[in-house]
């Protein structure tokens, strides 16, 4: 797993609760090595297309609210093995103030998004 960070620091500069651990448990399963990655990421709206297949980067929401922004890329998820997409709590979630099941719109309805044309799935779980 890659963690990005603007300014990459010696462990011994930061806080213990801000040091990223050698290696991550996942699903209480396996283990995954980690890696911080110092780079500049560039402010930059969400795309506004539509797209099918829905490629990272593109705008996204919850099918009511006008919440959103970017899909942030594709991953298997090993409890039962189907294809889910990977985003930032707070892009269809709210922070998990929205229910799991919530129907999810590519583009956002903030980008336009309507129901139920752009439905692209539904928010399966928060994961912290």
């Amino acid at each position: 797993m890659q963690v990005f960070v603007d300014r990459k620091l010696p462990p011994e500069s930061l806080a213990a609760a801000d040091v990223v651990p050698r290696s991550l448990e996942v699903a209480g399963q396996s283990s995954v090595g980690t890696d911080v990655m110092e780079i500049t990421i560039e402010a930059q709206p969400p795309d506004p297309g539509r797209y099918r297949p829905v490629p990272a980067g593109c705008s996204i929401g919850p099918r009511k609210q006008r919440l959103g922004r970017n899909a942030r890329g594709w991953g298997c998820d090993q409890t039962d093995d189907t294809i889910v997409l990977l985003t930032n709590n707070h892009v269809i979630s709210n922070l998990d103030a929205l229910p799991a099941l919530r129907r999810i719109v590519q583009p956002g309805r903030l980008d336009g998004g309507v129901l139920p044309d752009d439905v692209i799935g539904s928010l399966k779980r928060h994961v912290w």
